[in-house]
């Protein structure tokens, strides 16, 4: 590739795809090779108990998908105690609508009203309304 970059011509261009391709060609070998040792070892064992059925059956251990997460404070938390506790304690305050919150509610009530009065939705007519109850 090198020899490519400084001169570029037909004649290295012709050579440095050859070399590509019998990279790719040794790579395919290689990866077939150890496909045929894998199946020609499972055939042998696949009826014994040996260490291949011990590894095959043995349970593997789940990774957590999280495993780090930065705090509010922007402290970065990694153990797994850690991060549950600030995923508790973000969803805590972002669902808490304590009464201590009232005028916070009051204000996205009053968001949401006036939101809904500005539609024009569909009304159901008073003799529906009787029927439905």
């Amino acid at each position: 590739e090198q020899r490519h970059k400084t001169d570029p011509t037909s004649h290295t261009l012709q050579l440095l795809q050859n070399t590509r391709i019998n990279i790719r060609q040794l790579l395919i070998d290689d990866t077939a090779r150890a496909l045929t040792w894998r199946k020609r070892t499972y055939y042998n064992k696949s009826n014994k108990m040996d260490t291949l059925l011990a590894r095959t059956l043995r349970p593997r251990t789940q990774h957590p998908h999280i495993t780090k997460i930065r705090a509010p404070d922007g402290t970065l938390k990694t153990s797994p105690t850690e991060i549950a506790q600030t995923f508790s304690t973000f969803y805590t305050t972002l669902y808490n609508h304590s009464p201590q919150d009232d005028t916070t509610i009051t204000a996205a009530n009053q968001k949401i009203t006036d939101f809904l009065t500005q539609l024009n939705l569909p009304k159901l007519h008073t003799a529906a309304i009787t029927e439905l109850a």
